[in-house]
């Protein structure tokens, strides 16, 4: 076995002619550790190694925190939408008790849905917007896709002629713009349904 031999500090490549002297057996650009490390600190091409190699270290783990921080914030939006959700569509059927399906007719039932005449999957806009939803039975809103020409031809016995001239230009201007919901604007509108539900339990209560 061929025993390492000594080699003086006296550095090699960008850190020439900064070591000691001193014979070892470790080095590093041809210096010692005390060396080496006062080339990294104190010259300009130190420092300039020092700053790639802090780059190449810290640059996986800057992605990932980046990654990891979108993820969670993808998440929060998400859960945000469900729970806008929620609480509107419970708004709309406490609304709508007792009336009969929005397309069909059919007489009221508990296990009816909050139907959109406007899909919610096309605008995103009109995805929580009250005037575009109603009360619609499961046999409308699931097996017949809406039924969505029904829905129409009968929705003005649910809102005004100005509210559908409403919705429908929500939908031109949709196609035309980059809408995305917010936190802030999705926060608010929760409260605004939690508040709306609330508010026609207590009305529907008392008329019982």
């Amino acid at each position: 076995m061929i025993e390492p031999k000594l080699k003086p500090c006296k550095g090699t490549s960008k850190a020439i002619g900064n070591g000691c002297g001193k014979k070892i057996l470790n080095r590093n650009l041809g210096l010692c550790k005390k060396c080496y490390s006062n080339w990294l600190l104190n010259t300009p091409e130190g420092k300039e190694r020092l700053s790639k190699h802090t780059l190449k270290v810290t640059a996986p783990r800057t992605e990932l925190k980046r990654a990891i921080k979108a993820k969670q914030d993808r998440t929060k939006l998400q859960y945000l939408k469900v729970s806008v959700q929620t609480w509107c569509h419970r708004f709309i059927k406490e609304r709508d008790k007792g009336k009969n399906c929005v397309s069909c007719g059919e007489p009221w039932s508990s296990d009816h849905q909050a139907g959109h005449w406007k899909k919610a999957s096309d605008y995103s806009t009109l995805k929580f917007w009250q005037f575009n939803i109603h009360n619609q039975c499961q046999g409308c809103n699931l097996m017949k896709d809406g039924n969505v020409q029904k829905y129409a031809d009968r929705i003005l016995k649910r809102i005004t002629q100005e509210q559908k001239n409403e919705i429908e230009k929500m939908c031109i201007e949709e196609k035309h713009s980059d809408f995305k919901w917010d936190r802030e604007e999705l926060k608010e509108l929760r409260e605004f349904y939690k508040e709306k539900y609330h508010l026609q339990k207590l009305i529907n209560d008392e008329k019982c």
